[in-house]
């Protein structure tokens, strides 16, 4: 019998991720109800304690990075983190990766976090000169440190602006990484909706593709505008606070908002990450929040269509951007599967 062609239009037009539904759990989370006592004894000191290393990215900017390793490693994380963020945001992931079993690499990206900047006018100005020096320098961290200090498989896991460079790495480099997992990746920032967006990017791109001056509406780090809006990228209160806490005890890791020329860079190329997504040949995660109010879905989902049947994608009900500083059950169900997924493909 043949479908009615309506039916047939809107099963196409259905989202193509499925629902993240993980019952058990067989890994060794930090909980949020032992967090804070983890975290002063544990967590914290190990991050510190780690000695911070730099090489020189594109045009001899500084890129700072960390290794922790781990006894009987079986196999190497590399993180990308968002726009924004820098390692000392990343300490309960690290601890909780490598208390699993892997080795764990993470960079600062210049222009933000313990690098160096890209410009003297605002050291609390996001900015970029190309966004494909983001690229560039994530290559030489994996040739240069990656993979000369671990002999395992290799892995990729990034968030929000990491996943837009994850995805442009991937492209570019298809067999550097055995698989990746991406949160919330910036295929597209959600400056608005369909046309919005379109005529936003188009006039930064025209206009202020070059200039060194804060995103319109955006400024400096505020430390009371960051509190108060936490709920935009997670629904955990306690791992926002410790989060923003971090930036308070490494104050040089502050950014605030995007320079006129990393807006115009980034709508460029979270856009060209998409339509070349056919390019990559290793498996990968890719998670939505379903909730997200950062990045958009449905060009994640234009993503995963054009990588074919190297996306597998999940839909994480609940979620704010922020997922791997969400709630325990949003949090451990991304992380159960992520560290699964790896698992399978050592």
């Amino acid at each position: 019998m043949q479908l009615p062609l309506l039916f047939l239009l809107l099963v196409s037009s259905l989202s193509a991720f499925s629902l993240l539904d993980i019952k058990t759990n067989n890994y060794d989370f930090t909980t949020e109800k032992s967090l804070l006592l983890r975290y002063s004894k544990k967590i914290h000191p190990r991050f510190k304690n780690s000695e911070l290393h730099y090489f020189k990215g594109k045009l001899d900017v500084k890129i700072a990075y960390k290794v922790f390793k781990t006894h009987n490693a079986k196999a190497s994380i590399v993180i990308a983190s968002g726009r924004t963020e820098s390692m000392v945001k990343y300490q309960e992931l690290i601890f909780d990766l490598t208390r699993n079993g892997f080795n764990v690499f993470i960079l600062d990206h210049r222009g933000q976090g313990l690098s160096g900047r890209t410009q003297d006018v605002d050291t609390q100005l996001g900015d970029v000169e190309a966004f494909t020096y983001y690229v560039d320098d994530l290559k030489t961290f994996v040739n240069d440190v990656v993979q000369k200090e671990s002999k395992q498989k290799l892995f990729l896991l990034s968030h929000s602006m990491g996943g837009a460079i994850s995805s442009l790495y991937m492209e570019r480099y298809p067999f550097d990484f055995t698989a990746a997992a991406l949160s919330s990746p910036m295929h597209q920032p959600k400056i608005g909706s369909g046309f919005t967006t379109g005529l936003v990017c188009g006039f930064y791109k025209k206009e202020r593709q070059k200039r060194i001056d804060y995103v319109i509406g955006t400024s400096s780090y505020d430390s009371s505008i960051a509190s108060a809006n936490y709920k935009i990228f997670t629904r955990s209160l306690l791992r926002y606070t410790i989060a923003l806490d971090a930036y308070e005890q490494y104050p040089e890791a502050k950014i605030g908002g995007p320079s006129s020329r990393w807006l115009a860079q980034s709508c460029e190329y979270s856009k060209k990450s998409v339509k070349e997504a056919h390019k990559i040949k290793i498996p990968f995660l890719l998670f939505s929040a379903q909730s997200d109010d950062i990045v958009s879905e449905k060009a994640q989902e234009k993503f995963c269509d054009n990588a074919s049947e190297f996306c597998k994608a999940f839909s994480i009900e609940d979620a704010e951007h922020e997922i791997f500083i969400e709630r325990d059950e949003i949090r451990n169900k991304v992380l159960t599967k992520t560290l699964n997924f790896f698992n399978a493909n050592i």
